[in-house]
């Protein structure tokens, strides 16, 4: 769960400005005018934001016709900012869904799209919190802090087609409890097909051997052993250790629903029992036979199966509060291992900066 959470490694969804100006020009009567007609979106002094269609402006106040609310009156001194909005517009003339700006990501795992540059965003769902920015168009970094430990992302994609973008990233991480033998890397890539409104991404990412050993075994060519009546007592001549490491397969998608709300699904597949490394070391000690923590063989060394494989699937929704300007994860993942599921909620709230 710890991988699956990280990786598992990888924000409320604002709409992308074409231009943005100060406080004191939105107050000016001739930007209003510039902006008469168009669909902005008003940041008011206490963070508030409105989204409508400006329609009028005088000295005091602007006439706008807000979403949900029809015209409506703002007084000029209540306004931080005014930002003209990029929407989607059908045939008709009807708008059309709003492009998600946080493509980048979908409940946690990333996506090949990347940020732009200046742009960032902060992301909670009280037990981790993690914020990224995105330092150029083709690089994006970030850092989190949770309940389990802390750890930092980097991420540098590029797009290779119309609708094809890759990605390859790491995360680091550290852990508070010493469940960790040493801190956690992770490498992936991502490939995402789609827009920023509806895309389907495949990742593959592999850790190092963070984790403590999970099988030992013991082996000797000889297999000399001693009986006492309880138990027989091997005498082996090496110790065999394994490190795990974890393999991830993830499979994400993201499609619109209405216009502030995008359906998604996280998927993943997580085993470590692929390229596991394994240590050997003399032993001088006695191992019983009969101790089910141990695995003692007397020809070619042999790892039992793991039953470690965990699969999580995630169905939820993300939605898009204009008034407040937050973001809204929440769905509900199964947690499947060894081929039983546990159910577990997930939610989350992101502001973009």
């Amino acid at each position: 769960m710890f991988i699956g959470a990280l990786c598992v490694v990888g924000s409320p969804l604002t709409l992308r400005a074409q231009s943005t100006t100060s406080a004191a020009e939105s107050a000016s009567s001739s930007l209003s005018k510039k902006f008469q007609g168009q669909f902005v979106k008003i940041t008011l002094n206490d963070g508030t934001l409105k989204f409508g269609q400006l329609l009028d402006a005088d000295e005091s106040n602007i006439l706008v016709d807000l979403v949900g609310l029809g015209p409506t009156s703002i007084p000029k001194y209540l306004v931080l900012d005014m930002a003209i909005e990029v929407m989607e517009v059908d045939e008709s003339g009807e708008v059309k869904n709003l492009i998600s700006s946080q493509a980048t990501r979908y409940f946690f795992a990333p996506s090949a799209n990347q940020l732009q540059a200046g742009e960032g965003y902060f992301q909670s769902n009280v037990a981790l919190n993690s914020v990224s920015f995105g330092f150029s168009d083709e690089f994006t970094a970030g850092a989190m802090v949770g309940f389990l430990g802390v750890g930092v992302t980097a991420k540098a994609g590029w797009k290779v087609g119309e609708k094809t973008s890759v990605s390859l990233g790491m995360l680091g991480a550290a852990d508070f409890f010493g469940e960790l033998q040493k801190p956690l890397a992770l490498a992936f890539i991502n490939v995402t097909r789609g827009d920023d409104n509806k895309n389907i991404t495949f990742n593959v990412g592999c850790t190092n051997t963070a984790f403590r050993p999970d099988y030992r075994s013991y082996y000797s060519p000889g297999a000399t052993s001693e009986d006492n009546g309880w138990a027989t007592y091997y005498y082996p001549e090496s110790e065999y250790e394994r490190y795990p490491r974890a393999l991830m397969l993830n499979i994400s998608g993201m499609v619109p629903l209405t216009e502030r709300r995008w359906l998604i699904t996280e998927n993943y597949f997580v085993t470590q029992n692929a390229f596991a490394k394994v240590v050997e070391s003399p032993y001088y000690g006695s191992v019983r036979d009969n101790d089910y923590l141990n695995y003692i063989y007397t020809g070619d060394v042999f790892w039992p199966s793991s039953n470690d494989d965990l699969g999580i699937l995630s169905l939820g929704v993300r939605s898009y509060s204009r008034r407040s300007g937050w973001l809204w994860d929440y769905g509900l993942a199964a947690v499947i291992v060894d081929g039983y599921g546990v159910p577990v909620p997930w939610f989350s709230f992101t502001l973009e900066f």
